[in-house]
């Protein structure tokens, strides 16, 4: 196959998933040469890869602006690749970052699970991208609250926001002072995973107004708990849905 001529190894290769496309420009100086001149696609889905670098993904950036990239899954990825994100997130729409939940991981033996991402960085992004539909973090002890209100406060068409293993995270103050129901009206879908108990949880009273999904995980839940939830929330008309640790307590109306 390293045989057929460089054009021809591109119209296979462009239609190959981004993480075989980088494989395969490891094998030989003709394969590298055919993958990097293959035409990137504007979605960069690389989750869950732990052979993922700052390297690759600079020069990833470089050879095209992406609209979605997703990264969550992807513990070696630093800061500092993240912000190279600021010189071509202008049509950025879904963005996942952050490193790999232990709850996936049984007798692996990993040493770094948790994402390298901070706060500044997050900030970073939030003056970088202002278009995002969708925005998923997770395992990012350094990350806190603040950091992702700016985040969210920055992107007005945000319509899902998750975020899972973030112990610097906190439901109730993420949703005070109203502050993301006045700054993201369209959003519509929220993911919240942390250790919090569930009386933490309950103090969350200012749920976004176009909110029609609500996940809610790893926190403990009685049965008075889930009554109290669903008092909380039943006066908005949009929301159809409340899904707690995997199981359904409130169907569509």
């Amino acid at each position: 196959m390293d045989q057929l001529p460089a054009d021809v190894l591109q119209i296979i290769f462009a239609h190959l998933p981004i993480h075989e496309i980088c494989a395969l420009a490891a094998v030989c100086k003709s394969f590298y040469r055919a993958c990097n001149d293959v035409p990137l696609r504007r979605e960069l889905r690389l989750q869950n890869r732990m052979l993922v670098t700052d390297t690759l993904i600079r020069k990833l950036l470089r050879a095209a602006a992406p609209v979605e990239l997703c990264l969550a899954g992807c513990p070696v990825v630093s800061s500092k690749a993240l912000l190279s994100l600021a010189s071509c997130a202008h049509r950025l729409e879904v963005l996942s970052i952050g490193g790999i939940e232990e709850s996936h991981f049984h007798a692996m033996h990993i040493t770094q699970l948790s994402s390298l991402v901070e706060d500044s960085t997050i900030r970073a992004l939030a003056q970088a991208c202002t278009t995002l539909r969708v925005f998923e973090i997770q395992a990012c002890p350094r990350v806190t609250t603040a950091a992702i209100r700016a985040l969210v406060g920055a992107n007005p068409s945000l319509r899902k926001l998750g975020i899972r293993s973030c112990k610097e995270v906190t439901l109730p103050t993420l949703l005070a002072d109203d502050h993301v129901r006045m700054h993201c009206p369209q959003l519509a879908q929220l993911v919240f995973a942390s250790a919090d108990k569930a009386n933490v949880v309950l103090e969350a009273l200012c749920w976004p107004p176009a909110l029609r999904e609500l996940t809610l995980e790893r926190v403990s839940w009685t049965s008075r708990d889930v009554d109290t939830l669903r008092s909380n929330v039943l006066f908005q008309a949009s929301l159809t849905s409340i899904t707690l640790d995997g199981n359904r307590a409130m169907t569509d109306r």
